[in-house]
């Protein structure tokens, strides 16, 4: 009777055991899908910033036509307050179908000598934002993203800006992996003889050391870029263009130039005797259309379409101006001229459109879709297969 007892106990004892660690168990699991899920509703919470929301900016400054060449541009800025500014600006032209990218560097010490005009003096990429902010309250970011495809003479399909808060942030979780020029130079070609200086390099030591094994642990700092990425995309594409970068230079042919290296700026003395340094867009756009051809896609490649622009706007520069947009889009641009006479309304003349269909798409995209249309040709001579009569309505196309 006293050894069953014995027995018994014993049989309890275990079974209090088994209990125990299958409750174990069971905790452990429950805290780590709760951890994930925790993690999984902080990821998708955070959301990007996009301030050309309002109104129709993205039609005028973004390009939505959707084919296999992709068109990033990634500005990054560090400081705060006053000494907020934008040091280094990307643009990135992915061909998926050709497996063959274009990478452009602009340092933000260049001027934009087109902004004389505003401002009386030529300023900095550096300080776009702020003189965008300086004119208007809370349109920095529109500004900076405006004016940078004016000063590069292309239209991009997205656009992020990785804020000073992002930056640190990004830090934070993941550190900033410097060196990487030695292990990622091997993956650009330079066609032109120029050089890629360490600069270069500043995104690659961002988009190496993202991590999403990093991400998962620290979810608290994560939630602090929530707002703080400033992008047409959502969030978790606009990561991932910045993480995936490092791969997207890997995976395809990539060429590089870089705007710091000598052969693309002009020097001049300013009004106040010191020296500006400048982009130089003859021989930044003669570079960029020779590796565009690379990239551009077969169908718009084959229209072999050739374009003329004139002016009558009554606004001078805009032929050149809409003109060179369409050319580093790969069209080329035959002819700028002066209209016989100024036009209330711009007329884009294409007597064989079904020909030049992916060329006029081109033309439609840099204009807005602010024109007439007309299947014919105008009453002066002209022997283009696309010709761009620019009326006085392109005032209205986009104002600041």
């Amino acid at each position: 009777m006293r050894r069953s007892s014995v027995v018994t106990k014993s049989v309890k004892k275990r079974k209090n055991s088994i209990n125990f660690k299958n409750l174990f168990f069971w905790l452990v699991i429950l805290f780590i899908a709760s951890y994930i899920g925790y993690f999984l509703f902080t990821f998708f919470s955070v959301k990007t910033f996009n301030p050309l929301l309002s109104g129709s900016l993205e039609r005028y400054l973004l390009s939505k036509e959707s084919d296999d060449m992709e068109k990033t541009l990634i500005i990054l800025e560090e400081g705060y307050d006053n000494n907020r500014r934008i040091s280094d600006v990307y643009l990135v032209l992915s061909n998926s179908q050709k497996k063959i990218s274009i990478v452009v560097y602009i340092p933000g010490d260049i001027h934009f000598e087109a902004l004389k005009e505003d401002f009386g003096s030529s300023i900095t990429v550096s300080s776009l934002r702020y003189a965008g902010d300086f004119l208007q309250e809370g349109r920095g970011v529109e500004y900076a993203v405006w004016q940078l495809s004016q000063m590069l003479g292309i239209k991009v399909n997205n656009y992020i800006l990785v804020s000073s808060e992002a930056r640190d942030t990004l830090n934070n979780i993941s550190g900033n992996s410097g060196g990487m020029q030695e292990s990622f130079k091997e993956y650009y070609s330079v066609d032109d003889g120029s050089q890629i200086g360490e600069s270069f390099f500043k995104l690659h030591n961002i988009s190496s050391s993202q991590s999403y094994m990093k991400i998962f642990f620290s979810p608290s700092e994560f939630k602090k870029l929530d707002q703080n990425i400033y992008s047409n995309l959502s969030f978790t594409k606009a990561f991932g263009k910045i993480s995936g970068y490092s791969g997207t230079v890997k995976g395809t042919q990539t060429y590089a130039i870089d705007l710091s290296y000598y052969k693309y700026l002009t020097e001049s003395m300013s009004e106040q005797g010191g020296q500006v340094t400048s982009l130089n867009t003859e021989s930044f756009d003669t570079t960029f259309r020779n590796l565009y051809a690379k990239v551009i896609d077969r169908d718009l490649e084959e229209e072999s379409v050739r374009v003329e622009v004139y002016n009558g706007s009554g606004i001078s520069g805009s032929a050149f101006q809409l003109g060179r947009k369409i050319e580093n889009t790969g069209c080329d641009v035959v002819r700028y001229g002066n209209a016989p006479k100024n036009i209330e309304k711009t007329i884009v003349y294409v007597p064989q459109k079904e020909l030049f269909a992916n060329s006029y798409k081109v033309v439609e995209e840099v204009l807005s879709g602010t024109f007439e249309l007309v299947e014919g040709r105008p009453e002066f001579m002209t022997t283009g297969d696309i010709v761009i009569v620019l009326g006085e309505d392109i005032k209205l196309m986009y104002r600041f």
